[in-house]
């Protein structure tokens, strides 16, 4: 899924309809990793990529939720978005 092409044609029909409100300002990532192994590292979801994508379309202020079960994927996702400054 191309989560940015989405956003964008999200924002394109916002325009067109003059909806400046319609974006996201409340993104919730809840237990995402179930290979949360060292070796499994490239099947993660919070990747620099979601971050960025994220970034480009939400403004300051608006809220991140992430949720998991297992400390050290919580840590490494929390640290993808500090690293990526989302």
């Amino acid at each position: 899924v191309d989560l940015d092409r989405l956003l964008s044609l999200y924002q394109e029909s916002a325009d067109e309809n003059e909806d400046a409100n319609n974006r996201p300002a409340f993104v919730s990532i809840q237990f995402p990793d179930p290979h949360f192994k060292k070796q499994h590292t490239k099947r993660r979801v919070v990747t620099a990529e979601l971050v960025t994508t994220l970034g480009k379309f939400m403004k300051e202020g608006d809220v991140v939720f992430l949720q998991s079960d297992i400390k050290d994927a919580l840590e490494a996702m929390r640290e993808k978005f500090v690293e990526e400054g989302g």
